[in-house]
């Protein structure tokens, strides 16, 4: 089995375990709130904002956007792949710096926990999850143009 499988299926199976917790931890009205406070902006857009950088300090933007078209010669597909790998690499990279980030400023801010609670966890693994969502979004594209 390919590495790149093998990951796309420890990804899937990761974020099928949460969804599966998500569902039965909560009533249909709970859910729907969870799922709208676990959504964190700021995180999404740094998680998208940092490989989007990457990409343009190395000239591969258009070969990203390229990567989502079908048509193409082998030398472009393989400048295409080449910009798809970076864009994976940088988004998980991306999230576990933005996890960090919040770690730290918990840390440094002295943050009162009784406030936020169980909240602080969240904050600090939504953005690798953002990360490894957007990664598995990325997957079928890297493995169609291989």
């Amino acid at each position: 089995m390919k590495k790149s499988n093998v990951v796309a299926f420890v990804v899937g199976l990761c974020m099928f375990t949460i969804f599966v917790i998500l569902v039965n931890g909560y009533s249909d009205d709970m859910l729907l709130i969870a799922l709208v406070h676990s959504l964190d902006l700021p995180s999404l857009l740094c998680v998208l904002g940092i490989p989007l950088m990457i990409l343009a300090a190395s000239g591969k933007v258009g070969s990203f956007f390229k990567a989502f078209k079908k048509d193409g010669s082998d030398s472009s597909k393989q400048e295409c792949l080449s910009a798809v790998n970076c864009a994976i690499t940088g988004v998980i990279v991306s999230g576990f710096i933005g996890g960090i980030i919040y770690a730290l400023c918990f840390l440094a801010y002295g943050i009162d926990t009784d406030l936020l609670g169980d909240a602080s966890i969240i904050c600090i693994l939504l953005p690798p999850l953002y990360g490894f969502i957007i990664s598995a979004i990325l997957l079928p594209i890297k493995n169609r143009l291989d």
